[in-house]
């Protein structure tokens, strides 16, 4: 539909203002999980399974300096497990393939801010800065810093309408848009309404922000979240610390994360550089139960390959380590090895 538009507005004015930037990614990972039992209990056989993660393609779509499009479609696979005579179950395996969009969204420059509607991320938490920072990446699923959807407090996408604008070092945006997921027929349950503000200091590589959400809860409950994140960027060293909570589907959570990444640059031929990373993650989803917290360990080298006419390309090897509080629960172990490419 986006499309439609500006090749229509490109052919009836000046077709050198119509830009159109193609994008897309693969990501093709080979997935071995471990349960590990504490308490006495039999510990599971590793799984090992090849998946297609992600694929992304889609397009980024400019008119002039004022209005702006981007169409961006995932391909993804979720997986099953198996169930062997006798009612045990087996290994995991790739099961469905889905297409779905993922962003659909129409951007106009009023001259006083950025007005965008359509489907997008949600104007709350840090997500659009970790999809497009690599440098803090973990290769597998669930690879990005984002404690509300990882503990399914906000959908990966929403529909709405966000204002935006930047004074400078200061950055503001506010939104409005439906709470449960880009798909969900929402009927008497209302809308959300986030906003956050962010502050650079270009010469430390310093970044601040703030993020306050309210909308329906359970009930008549009301969902009030709030996050907070500060980061820091200099040279091939990157950091970052956020901290998560609020009241949400009827309890109060808590989450932090650190995250600490170094690029080590390479002079072999086709070789650009080694990224390390190294994460922490504590989630809380109930602060007035026991026994329900969960701490994850992240670890990652990254190689990408240099010398490319376009695009980019990554093999990396992921590990994380969950750590449950109540340890008759099994300790779960993923190692994940990636390619990904990109343009």
């Amino acid at each position: 539909m986006f499309a439609t538009l500006f090749i229509g507005l490109a052919v009836a004015d000046d077709a050198s203002a119509f830009k159109l930037d193609p994008t897309g990614e693969v990501r093709f990972d080979l997935v071995g999980d471990h349960l590990e039992q504490l308490q006495g209990g039999a510990s599971s056989e590793p799984d090992l399974y090849f998946l297609l993660e992600r694929g992304f393609i889609g397009t980024n779509i400019q008119y002039g300096d004022a209005l702006r499009a981007r169409v961006l479609a995932d391909i993804s696979q979720s997986t099953a497990t198996t169930v062997l005579p006798g009612g045990s179950t087996g290994p995991q395996f790739p099961s469905t393939t889905r297409v779905r969009v993922m962003d659909a969204w129409l951007e106009v420059d009023s001259g006083v801010g950025q007005w965008r509607i359509g489907q997008q991320f949600a104007a709350f938490g840090n997500v659009d800065h970790y999809m497009a920072n690599r440098d803090l990446y973990v290769p597998g699923p669930r690879a990005f810093l984002d404690a509300p959807r990882r503990m399914g407090l906000l959908p990966d996408r929403v529909q709405g309408v966000t204002w935006r604008n930047q004074w400078g070092r200061l950055g503001a945006s506010a939104q409005v848009f439906g709470l449960y997921g880009a798909h969900a027929l929402e009927q008497d349950i209302g809308k959300a309404a986030a906003v956050r503000v962010s502050y650079g200091l270009p010469q430390p590589g310093l970044r601040f922000s703030a993020s306050a959400l309210a909308g329906p809860g359970t009930g008549a409950a009301t969902r009030v979240l709030w996050d907070a994140q500060a980061g820091w960027d200099l040279g091939r060293n990157h950091a970052l610390i956020e901290v998560f909570g609020g009241q949400g589907l009827g309890a109060r959570e808590l989450a932090a994360v650190s995250a600490f990444g170094h690029d080590i640059p390479l002079s072999a031929q086709r070789l650009d550089r080694l990224g390390l990373t190294a994460k922490l993650s504590w989630f809380e989803p109930d602060l007035d139960s026991s026994d329900d917290w969960n701490l994850l360990i992240d670890g990652a080298a990254k190689l990408w390959l240099g010398d490319l006419p376009q695009g980019h390309i990554m093999f990396g090897l992921g590990w994380q380590t969950r750590v449950p509080e109540n340890v008759d629960l099994a300790i779960e172990h993923r190692a994940v090895l990636q390619a990904l490419w990109g343009f």
